[in-house]
């Protein structure tokens, strides 16, 4: 997202990252086409939103693709696939899709996805970042934020697993529309390829508080860690992985899940 805004913002490349739906160049999402306001009532930023102005936000998205003179629409947000999205807000996207299709456009989604157990260690070190370092996430969220891996994996409702997003992709742009990859090597120059824009190489500067938490990834999991992730996810997980995934994805993203 930082990579698009900037090569977007510098003229580059043959394609719009539209400020629609993200409030400019500071916003590198477009979280509020998908949840409208709630990154701005977390103080994240994004424009002051309700779920009643979603069909709003869908309209300016489209003068803003309608003025432009390019050809590929690229919108990127990890809320899409949150499956808590209000179904007004889902309904809206799904008929935008439908209408970008009925004009004869190729609409697709493009989905990274990394082994489960990784992902799940990642979004308890994102929940530790958040609790660290926003004031308004350290007030309001609930008490299982920021605590520890096992305390994080018995408490918190995990219904945002990616099976569970993929899934509620699947379902607004199309199973066969889903272009899965897995997130390993430079993902930024990976995205270019698939989508087909220029890869100038990168332009991020490193996130020094993402760092911070690094360091602490690889003492997350013990038997009784491990024990848990099992219990609660290897059944769910693997049905996924042979529904939506390749034999090589499969195995990648069940490295560590299985009890064997």
């Amino acid at each position: 997202q930082q990579y698009l805004t900037i090569k977007a913002e510098d003229g580059e490349g043959n394609f719009l990252y539209p400020k629609s739906g993200r409030q400019g160049s500071e916003i590198k999402a477009h979280h509020d086409l998908s949840n409208p306001g709630a990154h701005f009532k977390m103080g994240l930023g994004g424009g002051n939103y309700e779920i009643s102005d979603a069909g709003t936000l869908y309209e300016v998205l489209l003068s803003e693709i309608s003025s432009s003179n390019v050809k590929k629409i690229i919108i990127s947000a990890e809320s899409f696939g949150q499956t808590y999205n209000r179904p007004p807000v889902t309904a809206i996207l799904r008929t935008f899709v439908e209408s970008a299709r009925s004009d004869g456009d190729e609409v697709k989604c493009v989905v990274y996805l990394r082994n489960f157990v990784e992902w799940i260690k990642s979004l308890h070190l994102l929940f530790c970042r958040m609790r660290d370092d926003i004031d308004f996430c350290a007030a309001n969220f609930p008490p299982w934020v920021g605590v520890d891996f096992e305390k994080f994996l018995l408490e918190r409702n995990l219904r945002e697993n990616p099976s569970g997003q993929i899934r509620h992709l699947a379902s607004i742009f199309s199973r066969k529309d889903l272009i899965i990859r897995y997130y390993e090597g430079d993902v930024v120059e990976d995205f270019c390829k698939v989508v087909g824009i220029e890869f100038g190489g990168r332009k991020i500067v490193a996130n020094k508080t993402k760092e911070k938490y690094e360091v602490l990834r690889g003492s997350l999991l013990a038997d009784n860690t491990r024990k848990i992730i099992r219990e609660r996810f290897q059944e769910s997980e693997s049905k996924f992985a042979d529904e939506f995934l390749t034999k090589e994805q499969r195995s990648k993203y069940l490295e560590g899940l299985s009890s064997e």
